[in-house]
């Protein structure tokens, strides 16, 4: 699985946009066996600006990790300090749903697929 991230200033507005793709058989199947797991794209988002940590909370948000994803947010600068803080926050809220993507794929490996099987018995 690759996660891509695409980032874009449009009208003063900061935009991310997070892409999964190119998952695995095995990953598809897991998926399929156990479910597919979701990540919460909202919460809170500790970032780092002028020697400063903030946090910025965003409603909760459950996305599927296959097929609720490109996700995309927009951090409008007119809704903060400066455009410096819109990216700052828009960065840190990126690194997060990424850690929170991996978490979620790491999970889902951890299971141990008992399906397909196959059993022969011969007497």
């Amino acid at each position: 699985m690759k996660k891509r991230v695409f980032q874009d200033m449009d009208d003063a507005v900061f935009i991310v946009t997070i892409c999964t793709e190119d998952w695995s058989e095995g990953d598809r199947d897991l998926i399929y066996q156990f479910g597919e797991p979701e990540v919460n794209v909202g919460g809170e988002v500790s970032y780092l600006f002028e020697d400063e940590t903030k946090t910025k909370t965003f409603g909760d948000l459950y996305m599927r990790v296959l097929h609720g994803f490109p996700y995309r947010r927009g951090f409008d600068s007119r809704d903060y300090s400066s455009y410096e803080e819109a990216v700052a926050v828009g960065r840190a809220w990126k690194e997060m749903v990424l850690d929170r993507i991996d978490a979620s794929v790491l999970e889902l490996r951890s299971h141990a697929a008992p399906l397909p099987t196959e059993e022969v018995a011969e007497l």
